[in-house]
C-alpha cells in the first residue's frame, strides 16, 4: 500500500482548519434551525444575529490561518536568513505576516462577539430577577475589554507596518510571538469568561430541582470553562513553538470550542422528542429533559396573547411581543397558592394551568385553578 508521504505538517494544519470550520458552520446552522422552529425567522434574538457575525469573523480567521500556514511570517528568522531571502520568498512572508495580523484581529472579534452572544442570552433568562442587574455591567466589561485588546493589537508595534517588516529585524513585539499581545489577551479573555459564568450559577444552585438536572444546567451554562482552558493552552503552545502555524491553528481550535459552548443551550431542544412531535408552540422556549421539562423559559411570552405565565403557570396581564427564556425567577406572592408551588423558577413541567389576573393595585384576584401540572 502506498504511504501518505505527501501529508506534511502544513497539510495537516490546513485540513484541520477547514474541518473545524465545517463543524462551526454546522453548529451555527443548527442554532438558526432550532430558533426558526421555536420562534420563527422573523423573531430571532440579538444573539442569533451576533452569532452569524461571529461565524463570519471566524471564517475570515480560518482563511488567514490557511495563508499563514503556507506562507510563514516575519518571526523566527535569523539575521543571516533574512539577508539571504530571495524576493519571492520575502514577498510570501510579508503576505503571511499581514494575514497573521488580520487573523489576530478577527480572532479577537469572533471570541468577543461570542461573549456578547452569551451575555444577551443571559439577559433573557434572568429578566425580572436580581441577577439581571449584573447584565449591563458585564456587557460594558465585554465591550471595554475588547476595545483594550484591539488597541493593544493596533498600538503595541509602531509604526504599524513593522508587523510585517523583514529588514531590519523588527524585534520580538512585532511578530506572532509578541508577549504583549498574548498576555493581555489571555488575562482579559479568561477574566471576562469567568465573570459571565458567575451570572447564572447562583440561580442554578438555589433552584429546587434534582441534583442531576442541576448538574446538567451547570454543565450547559458553565461550559465556558472549556473556552478558558483552550485560551490558556493556546498561549502556552505559542510560547513553546515558534512555528507561525501554531498560534493560527490554536486560534481556530479555541474558536470552535467557543462556538460549541455558546450554541449548546440554543440547539439543545433540537435533540428532544418534544421539538419534533410539535410540543413546542409559538413563543414557547422550554428545554426538555427526561421525565419532564426544565424551563429555560419559565416566562413563556406569547406574541398573540400579549401575556406570560409565571412558574406556577399563573397568567398575568403583560404586554410583550417577544419570546424569551428564563432559568429561575423568584415568584411574587400569590394568595392560596398550593404548598407544592416552586420557590424558585426552574420548573419541571408536566401540564399545568393556574390562572390569575393582577389588578392595578397589584392585588391578585384568583380566577381559578386547573391542575394538570406538578412541580418537582
Amino acid at each position: 500500500m502506498a504511504s501518505n508521504t505527501n501529508i506534511t505538517p502544513t497539510t495537516q494544519v490546513i485540513s484541520e482548519t477547514w474541518a473545524e470550520a465545517s463543524v462551526a458552520i454546522t453548529i451555527v446552522f443548527l442554532r438558526i434551525l432550532t430558533q426558526a422552529k421555536l420562534v420563527g425567522l422573523r423573531q430571532l434574538h440579538k444573539d442569533d444575529y451576533l452569532m452569524m457575525v461571529a461565524l463570519s469573523l471566524f471564517l475570515v480567521m480560518a482563511g488567514m490561518a490557511h495563508v499563514v500556514s503556507t506562507h510563514g511570517d516575519n518571526s523566527n528568522l535569523t539575521q543571516e536568513w533574512r539577508d539571504n531571502l530571495i524576493p519571492a520568498e520575502a514577498a510570501r512572508k510579508v503576505i503571511g505576516s499581514k494575514c497573521f495580523v488580520v487573523g489576530h484581529v478577527t480572532y479577537t472579534g469572533a471570541i468577543w462577539t461570542m461573549k456578547l452572544c452569551m451575555v444577551f442570552f443571559l439577559e433573557r433568562i434572568t429578566r425580572g430577577l436580581p441577577a439581571a442587574h449584573f447584565i449591563k455591567p458585564v456587557l460594558a466589561l465585554v465591550v471595554g475589554t475588547w476595545l483594550v485588546e484591539f488597541l493593544v493589537i493596533m498600538c503595541t508595534c509602531r509604526p504599524f507596518n513593522r508587523n510585517w517588516q523583514l529588514q531590519p529585524n523588527p524585534g520580538p513585539i512585532c511578530n506572532h510571538e509578541s508577549p504583549v499581545w498574548y498576555l493581555v489577551q489571555v488575562v482579559l479573555n479568561v477574566f471576562t469568561d469567568a465573570t459571565i459564568i458567575c451570572i447564572p450559577m447562583p440561580l442554578i444552585f438555589a433552584a429546587r430541582i434534582s441534583f442531576y438536572k442541576k448538574m446538567h444546567l451547570i454543565i450547559l451554562l458553565g461550559a465556558s470553562i472549556f473556552v478558558m482552558v483552550a485560551a490558556v493552552l493556546r498561549v502556552m503552545f505559542v510560547f513553546k513553538n515558534a512555528d507561525p502555524a501554531t498560534p493560527a491553528i490554536w486560534g481556530v481550535r479555541e474558536c470552535v470550542v467557543a462556538i460549541f459552548v455558546t450554541n449548546a443551550p440554543q440547539i439543545r431542544p433540537l435533540f428532544t422528542k418534544k421539538m419534533w412531535n410539535g410540543g413546542y408552540k409559538d413563543g414557547e422556549l422550554t428545554h426538555t429533559y427526561p421525565g419532564g421539562s426544565v424551563e429555560l423559559g419559565s416566562r413563556a411570552y406569547s406574541s398573540t396573547q400579549h401575556s406570560y405565565k409565571n412558574e406556577f403557570g399563573a397568567k398575568k396581564a403583560e404586554t410583550d411581543t417577544s419570546s424569551t427564556e428564563q432559568i429561575i425567577q423568584a415568584p411574587e406572592p400569590v394568595a392560596d397558592v398550593p404548598d407544592f408551588a416552586p420557590q424558585y423558577g426552574i420548573l419541571v413541567q408536566q401540564t399545568i394551568d393556574i390562572q390569575s389576573v393582577e389588578d392595578t393595585l397589584g392585588e391578585n384576584k384568583r380566577r381559578g385553578l386547573e391542575f394538570g401540572e406538578r412541580n418537582v
